[in-house]
């Protein structure tokens, strides 16, 4: 009985500096990245969506305990075998801190914890850890980014439920029209609450219920897959509600909290029959009983583990200093773009809509209106003197039209354009507003270069952050009314574009101070 207590008691010496060391680096580096780390709780205080973040932590912790008596068994390594990691996980954090992308800060800082623990506790701790460890990344508030994806999905899904029903319908976009009233599909009936909560809940069901890979992985995939149906089937069965009731029910507040019950009792189904082929866990040995004086006599000297965490503590360091010390300001001078000046098309002061882009924080911005013989074109010009925080181009915030908006996108699609450059393949938006449409040829000029994408604008703005280059960048926008020939409109936003591409360029170069 002594030499058993004994044996507890020089566990606890083994252990106690390891783990006091580890919880140190990993709130310094909580600190170190606040602005990440403050970011993460704002979503998860601001997004209905993502409030399960507070209890990630918790739950990882508590699946570590439950399985104390293994890692008893287990003897803490520190080593430098994850310090590049590390450094390549703090540069992806650099990038995305300079291009303001939130998700991939979150994630950069999230996937340094288990890397910390790897350099203090080793490889082995790190392996029977490796689920909990996994676990925190549900703590970053992601998925938003699957919302046009998945309303898409429901729309369609709901449209052909209906169809099937044989009532009649007529869709534009993600709007529809039924007999008995109008319905759209927004943001809140995207289903990606529903998907995230479940995801969440699957991978660990999937993980607490069953011990082969296979089933986890197919009930994991369940987790994903029942969601996005589910949420469809439930559009459905709101449309069907506001129908037969001649749009009385399932209109208001209703509307969600037979959206909340029928998931719910979905995701219940879906873990009730899970549990018919759950797998009891094996039991682990006790620690106590298997670890030896020997072992705990070859620990490493606290030097060892002083050493590593100094290390770490200045590679999770040197990248944020380099960030918080070096961010691009503009001065208080004012910033102007002239509007430009076409041989062919004319200026004029009436625009032919009241559409513009939602884009936040500009530092200047023209609206202009131009015509040739009859066809009429505004061109809008945004533009960024130097992008830094809170003023960014491509953002989630910086749309073409707001939910709330009179105008909204009713269809998305592209053409090709023959410009200087060659050809280039330009987003169209459609958007409607009462009678009136529009369709908007849209596109980013950043590094004096023209660029369709947002992921390739983003690793361009990050190449000129990183490595130099023209700072400003700005958001081109030309519309024109919809004629009943929607090519012909093209070939307008095409013949504008191209007789006034020198020109529009030239204003942007010429922007400055006034």
């Amino acid at each position: 009985m002594l030499e058993k207590n004994a044996t507890q008691d020089s566990l606890t010496d083994v252990w106690r500096l390891p783990l006091v060391l580890t919880g140190i680096l990993i709130v310094a580096l909580l600190l170190i990245y606040f602005p990440t780390t403050a970011s993460i709780i704002h979503i998860w205080n601001s997004s209905e969506t993502f409030t399960h973040g507070y209890l990630i932590l918790p739950i990882s912790l508590w699946l570590v305990w439950r399985n104390k008596s293994h890692f008893y068994q287990l003897q803490p390594v520190a080593n430098y075998y994850a310090i590049p990691l590390i450094l390549l996980a703090s540069f992806a954090w650099l990038i995305a801190y300079y291009v303001d992308v939130q998700v991939v800060q979150q994630l950069a800082l999230v996937s340094m914890i288990p890397l910390i623990v790897f350099c203090v506790l080793g490889w082995q701790v790190v392996k029977a850890a490796a689920f909990p460890l996994f676990f925190l990344i549900f703590a970053v508030p992601m998925g938003e980014g699957l919302v046009p994806y998945l309303i898409e999905f429901t729309a369609d899904f709901t449209v052909a439920m209906v169809q099937f029903t044989g009532i009649p319908i007529y869709r534009e976009g993600t709007f529809f029209q039924l007999p008995t009233g109008n319905w759209s599909v927004v943001e809140a009936c995207s289903g990606v609450r529903y998907l995230i909560a479940s995801i969440t809940l699957g991978f660990l069901y999937a993980y607490l219920t069953y011990q082969s890979t296979y089933r986890r992985i197919l009930f994991v995939l369940a987790s994903i897959i029942v969601p996005i149906i589910a949420n469809g089937l439930r559009a459905f069965m709101i449309v069907m509600i506001g129908h037969f009731s001649d749009m009385q029910l399932a209109t208001g507040v209703d509307h969600l909290v037979y959206g909340w019950v029928f998931f719910g009792f979905v995701i219940a189904i879906m873990f009730f029959i899970g549990s018919f082929w759950r797998e009891d866990e094996k039991v682990a040995g006790v620690a106590s009983e298997v670890v030896s004086y020997k072992t705990v006599a070859s620990v490493q000297s606290k030097k060892q583990f002083m050493l590593v965490s100094g290390v770490l503590l200045l590679s999770v360091l040197f990248l944020p200093i380099k960030a918080y010390t070096n961010n691009d300001k503009v001065g208080d001078g004012g910033i102007v773009v002239q509007a430009p000046i076409g041989d062919k098309w004319k200026q004029t002061d009436q625009l032919f809509s009241d559409w513009q882009p939602r884009f936040k924080n500009m530092d200047a911005s023209v609206v202009q209106n131009y015509i040739l013989h009859e066809t009429s074109v505004d061109l809008f010009i945004g533009y960024y003197a130097a992008q830094r925080d809170e003023a960014q181009l491509v953002t989630s915030t910086n749309v073409l039209t707001e939910e709330k908006d009179q105008w909204q996108n009713v269809g998305a699609s592209s053409v090709d354009l023959e410009l200087r450059e060659g050809k280039i393949r330009v987003p169209i938006a459609h958007l409607k507003s009462g009678n009136k449409e529009i369709l908007v040829a849209y596109f980013y000029y950043l590094d004096r270069q023209i660029i369709t994408n947002d992921y390739i604008a983003k690793l361009t703005e990050a190449k000129t952050r990183l490595f130099g280059g023209d700072q400003s960048a700005s958001i081109i926008a030309i519309s024109s009314a919809l004629n009943e020939n929607r090519e012909q409109t093209i070939a307008n936003i095409h013949s504008f574009l191209r007789d006034m591409e020198k020109s529009i360029f030239q204003s942007i170069h010429d922007a400055g101070r006034t």
